[in-house]
């Protein structure tokens, strides 16, 4: 024979499942902080990494004119400049 539930015992079954809900939501948000977190650390990882690239980039650009700079002077004859 089936158990009467009465109202009393349905809104005890009820806040106990909204209860174990907010703790579930409450340990999600607290792992969301942390992912949250980890993303800023990353984003700021790439963007000092971005940095470094781009003036790699420019230092190879750089030195590549050089060479080419200093080629077209010794065909010209012209004298590099020193401390230049």
């Amino acid at each position: 024979m089936k158990k009467k539930i009465t109202l009393d015992d349905l809104a005890a079954m009820v806040a106990q499942g909204f209860a174990e809900m907010g703790g579930k939501i409450d340990g999600i948000e607290s792992r969301l902080i942390g992912v949250d977190g980890t993303l800023q650390g990353l984003k700021t990882d790439i963007e000092r990494i971005d940095l470094r690239l781009s003036q790699a980039a420019w230092q190879i650009d750089y030195r590549n004119l050089d060479e080419r700079v200093t080629v077209l002077e010794q065909k010209a004859g012209i004298k590099q400049a020193v401390g230049v």
